[in-house]
């Protein structure tokens, strides 16, 4: 059981660690594309919520190592707009996974929780400089693109 921990928070460390690898290697990400990856990521987010709050630490590092492969989106996609601070805003958010993925490993609740809390916290802010509530839903404000 303790080798399974282990290698489960070794897994994770290095999926996010390994992220702007990925990320360079990437295609180019469609607004379509982009706002898939938000969905999926907010549902890996109240997934991970619910893994953190029943203890299942083999599936909250998993949920982090899908985090990881929407971020990269997400990254592509602010990069190809040329916004600087959506991109430096999804650093944060990447970093908070990455101690989520750390504390999965550890099965250490307080820091888990405390990286779920600073990823919501810069899924906040970047929603709050770059998204805007429609009747539909969100969406990418119009002047966050580049033109």
């Amino acid at each position: 059981m303790q080798v399974m921990r282990y290698a489960v928070a070794l897994g994770a460390v290095i999926g996010l660690g390994a992220g702007g690898g990925a990320v360079a290697a990437q295609d180019a990400v469609s607004e379509a594309d982009y706002e898939a990856a938000m969905k999926e990521l907010s549902y890996l987010a109240n997934d991970a919520s619910l893994h953190l709050e029943a203890s299942y630490w083999g599936d909250l590092g998993e949920d982090t190592d899908k985090m990881r492969r929407e971020f990269a989106k997400v990254e592509t996609f602010w990069k190809a707009q040329e916004q600087p601070e959506a991109v430096d805003l999804l650093g944060r958010a990447v970093e908070a996974a990455r101690a989520v993925a750390r504390a999965s490993g550890a099965q250490d609740r307080a820091a888990a929780t405390s990286g779920l809390s600073d990823l919501r916290a810069a899924c906040q802010a970047c929603h709050a400089e770059f998204r805007e509530e429609t009747a539909d839903g969100y969406r990418i404000k119009p002047s966050a693109l580049k033109q």
